[in-house]
């Protein structure tokens, strides 16, 4: 990402902006996941400066850019300014695109309102909307189990060893 923004950076026509907003939020991305987070939220607002500047970019790289705005946001604990990130892009999405992506949306609330049976409900209605088992099972096994949910959580944790079983099969 530092060659390809070194690259970008000394061209004088910006031939294609999307290249120039992934590779910036590649870097706050990579900065991010190795928790150096002052050098992810420069990246981050260089991205939005950039989004700002080029009027040019389309609607789903505007939600991209929110998207990740979001996921900034939510692994630095700022539930509320994650949702409204995360709504942002949901918005451009549109409801097709925005389905695979709510999971941390949904989250959010676990972390604002504390209120694990609402959360638990929400999850499973997205796991029947979007069908992903494994992280989202994940996440539904570790709630039910905090919440004492002791039977249904061991059934839910045999059946994810069974399926990766199978997987590996």
């Amino acid at each position: 990402y530092n060659k390809a923004l070194k690259i970008l950076d000394s061209n004088k026509v910006i031939a294609n902006p999307l290249n120039n907003l992934q590779t910036l939020l590649g870097l706050s991305q990579a900065h991010m996941l190795e928790r150096n987070r002052k050098e992810s939220s420069e990246y981050l607002f260089k991205a939005k400066n950039f989004v700002e500047n080029n009027k040019v970019l389309s609607s789903l790289a505007l939600a991209d850019f929110y998207l990740f705005e979001g996921e900034f946001y939510f692994d630095t604990d700022q539930f509320i300014k994650a949702k409204e990130s995360y709504e942002k892009a949901f918005s451009l999405y549109g409801e097709k695109l925005s389905k695979s992506r709510k999971l941390n949306y949904i989250l959010c609330d676990l972390f604002l309102k504390n209120d694990i049976n609402a959360t638990l409900k929400t999850l499973e209605n997205h796991q029947k909307d979007v069908k992903l088992d494994n992280h989202l099972s994940k996440i539904i096994y570790l709630l039910k189990y905090n919440n004492g949910e002791f039977d249904v959580s061991r059934k839910l944790l045999v059946n994810q060893l069974k399926k990766l079983i199978n997987d590996n099969n």
